[in-house]
């Protein structure tokens, strides 16, 4: 497939990421992950990816990964569907690229893999191994922070560039602005072959560099501000997209101290309960969820977002 033909069929744009709801027995709740799907598509994503991280991907079994991608893939045919297959081992991971794609997933989202922290030279084979027979434009990402502090670089990126026809996005949530410019100008030198995407919700500034997608964490909790965000930067309204980006800022804030058992206690805020954490995480205590809605509330954030699962 032609490298600039099939950045045209795939067009990502704002991609919710799901968040996976348990019941209290730790199984996989697929009647809540079905009203999941349905209020991503009713509200505003083009893309859903799953399951990352905020997820609880590294929580579930090689299993579970694979029946959650069928159940979506399954359930819906007419949006990109991004599979998250990253894993400690580079064999494991490819196993479930090949799954995704085999399924009917678009593309794939993979990181540098858990605990090891390879060298630049076997980071960029683990990377070749698992998406060499991959067709489809790929998702690398970049997030340090989490990962013992093993980087994409460019010259990882130039070795799979040198390696593939079609494109490769690089999903970065680095928030380093430096590296984000080399990439735009790496992607000028190669024709548009490579895409920088956004991996948190910081989107204003990886916009105003180049970046043309968004994953986004909020979008079962604020998917109004999440569009208005992604609408504004792409037809670059910087001033307008800017006001709504410090509301998302000031939410995040908000939401920070309290990792993923936040996002659900929020979305239950909203009316949309998501069931119970796996293990080690746990859902928040019943005075930490009174302390979370109060600072909600008074923020102002969500007043005009829907409450429940309708649209």
């Amino acid at each position: 497939m032609d490298g600039n033909r099939d950045m045209m069929l795939f067009a990502p744009e704002l991609v919710h990421s799901l968040l996976t709801p348990f019941k209290e027995d730790n199984s996989i709740d697929y009647n809540t992950y079905d009203k999941i799907i349905e209020f991503h598509l009713s509200n505003g994503a083009d893309s859903l990816a799953l399951p990352m991280h905020i997820g609880e991907y590294v929580s579930l079994s090689n299993a579970e990964k694979r029946d959650l991608i069928s159940f979506v893939l399954k359930k819906e045919k007419n949006i990109p569907v991004i599979a998250h297959v990253s894993d400690a081992g580079t064999k494991i991971a490819e196993d479930l690229s090949f799954f995704a794609i085999d399924s009917g997933a678009s593309s794939i989202v993979v990181t540098t893999p858990y605990y090891w922290t390879p060298p630049a030279s076997m980071l960029l084979e683990h990377f070749l191994t698992i998406t060499k027979n991959i067709r489809s434009p790929i998702f690398i990402h970049n997030d340090p922070s989490n990962m013992g502090n093993a980087k994409i670089s460019i010259n990882i990126l130039n070795g799979l560039l040198a390696s593939r026809a079609n494109s490769i996005y690089l999903l970065d949530s680095s928030l380093d602005w430096q590296f984000m410019i080399e990439l735009v100008t790496l992607a000028e030198k190669n024709d548009s072959k490579i895409q920088l995407a956004s991996g948190t919700d910081y989107y204003l500034s990886a916009a105003a560099i180049g970046a043309n997608t968004y994953f986004s964490s909020l979008g079962l909790i604020a998917p109004k501000l999440v569009r208005r965000l992604y609408d504004y930067c792409k037809i670059d309204s910087l001033f307008e997209a800017r006001k709504v980006q410090e509301a998302i800022a000031k939410l995040l804030y908000i939401l920070k101290p309290y990792g993923v058992p936040g996002l659900k206690a929020a979305s239950k805020y909203m009316g949309r309960d998501c069931g119970y954490c796996r293990e080690p995480l746990n859902i928040l205590s019943d005075e930490q969820q009174k302390t979370l809605e109060g600072q909600l509330k008074k923020s102002q954030l969500l007043k005009n977002e829907i409450i429940g699962w309708n649209r």
